[in-house]
């Protein structure tokens, strides 16, 4: 038996992408909406069981990203830009005004901090878990190689190096048939959309995005992630004015992995946001 369905997914061509997205909680519910945006090469399942929890007392939407999960997949070259511009487009095209809080793991938080610095006036908060912001300059050529890699032989080529450190046993065990669920997935993946967007994260600038961003900000590590460590996570959460920094014991694809735990820092940062009570 492998992970238990909850969301009930749409797609829609927005014109620059066709993104598969779902919608979750009640249409009345106290407070701004939460968008959840995933990690790269995974889905917005990565999210589905914090979402679970979310959906009682918040609406929620999530998205697979351009590229990702069973979104449109990416020809040529992609950007930040390009992310930050569908997201946009999705939020207009569903009808979201206000400031939602907008959430989002390792790239998908640096498309979320992008997103805060381009329009201010359309985020009421960020949260940004296992925030992935760029690769070391002396990681470039060898991140490259293995780039050449999975494109050529695909994603099973990687798929246990990669899945080691993001999904630790600690998270696999007494949960085989959802780790299998989510390998699965994972395996499922466009490779050249996959390299694309890696592709994209050499080549992120993030510090001036970081330090244009205004609004309140929640940064987020798992003490068991070696991929992106506290105190890598740290280190981001300096570079925005005014972010507060928690670690939790989760792991790199933490809302899957620890849902309890991720519901319960989106919501307690989401009622700490002016205008919160408010529908």
């Amino acid at each position: 038996m492998g992970e238990r369905r909850f969301l009930t997914p749409d797609w829609i061509d927005l014109g620059r992408a066709s993104l598969r997205y779902a919608v979750a909680g009640p249409p009345d519910a106290e407070g701004p909406p939460l968008v959840l945006l995933h990690e790269m090469a995974g889905s917005m399942e990565t999210w589905e069981p914090a979402i679970e929890i979310l959906a009682r007392t918040h609406r929620v939407i999530a998205y697979d990203w351009r590229g990702c999960g069973q979104s449109e997949k990416i020809s040529g070259e992609v950007t930040l830009d390009d992310h930050v511009g569908d997201l946009a487009a999705l939020l207009d095209a569903l009808g979201v005004g206000g400031k939602p809080v907008i959430a989002g793991i390792a790239v998908g938080s640096a498309i979320v901090a992008a997103f805060a610095a381009r329009h201010p006036k359309r985020t009421g908060g960020i949260v940004l878990v296992c925030p992935a912001m760029g690769i070391a300059a002396d990681k470039k050529a060898e991140r490259l190689q293995w780039i050449d890699q999975f494109e050529a032989a695909g994603m099973r080529s990687i798929v246990e190096n990669s899945l080691a450190g993001g999904y630790p046993e600690r998270f696999r065990t007494g949960r085989e048939d959802l780790f299998a669920t989510f390998r699965a997935r994972w395996i499922g993946n466009d490779p050249h959309s996959f390299g694309a967007t890696y592709r994209m994260l050499l080549d992120f600038d993030m510090p001036p995005i970081l330090a244009r961003i205004a609004c309140p900000a929640l940064v987020v590590a798992g003490e068991f992630d070696p991929n992106r460590t506290p105190q890598y996570a740290r280190g981001i959460a300096g570079q925005i004015p005014g972010a507060a920094f928690k670690v939790v014991a989760g792991g790199h694809h933490m809302p899957h992995q620890v849902p309890e735990i991720c519901a319960d820092f989106v919501s307690e940062f989401a009622a700490t946001l002016p205008g919160y009570g408010e529908t």
